[in-house]
């Protein structure tokens, strides 16, 4: 089965046909969190780039945790986009990142990836953010509706999933 290219923001794994679109030895529904968080953010940029396209780079990169699996390894999200030339920096220390997200441009953008607490058990996610007029829109953020959902602080999207950050990349 041929797989079309959404051409459009993803805001929503579990609705939109992921279940036949493999990422590793999974699918996009179930794992393809990562690979959906980078589509969108060159989406974002203004560079997209096809969401097949995206997760053969990840894959075939090293960019994989258990095969896919577990999805996208959260610290292969730096790699991809330095491999790119654009400047990327990590944070595992959400307040720092928050302090320097008050900060950031408008063409600067962030993906984040959360653990789904209360349990590790229950995975992680990664999503896309960026910043309009002091609000944090996050997209595919886990909510069941088809858009993305607005926030006042990334802490905020954060206790609001129930997570706490992994990693957290500023992009750009």
């Amino acid at each position: 089965m041929k797989n079309n290219d959404p051409g459009k923001y993803i805001n929503n794994q579990n609705n939109g046909g992921f279940q036949n679109w493999k990422f590793g030895l999974s699918t996009m529904d179930k794992n393809g969190c990562g690979v959906i968080a980078v589509y969108n953010l060159l989406r974002m940029r203004g560079e997209p780039k096809n969401l097949a396209f995206v997760a053969y780079e990840i894959e075939t990169n090293s960019g994989t945790l258990a095969f896919g699996i577990f999805g996208t390894d959260p610290t292969h999200f730096g790699e991809y986009f330095k491999s790119k030339n654009i400047k990327t920096t990590a944070y595992t220390n959400l307040t720092k990142l928050e302090e320097d997200a008050k900060k950031m441009s408008t063409s600067q953008k962030i993906i984040l990836e959360i653990w789904n607490e209360p349990s590790i058990l229950k995975g992680a996610h990664a999503v896309a953010v960026e910043k309009v007029n002091d609000k944090y829109f996050v997209y595919n953020s886990g909510e069941k509706e088809d858009r993305a959902y607005y926030f006042g602080t990334l802490k905020e999207y954060i206790n609001n999933d129930g997570g706490s950050l992994i990693v957290g990349y500023l992009i750009g």
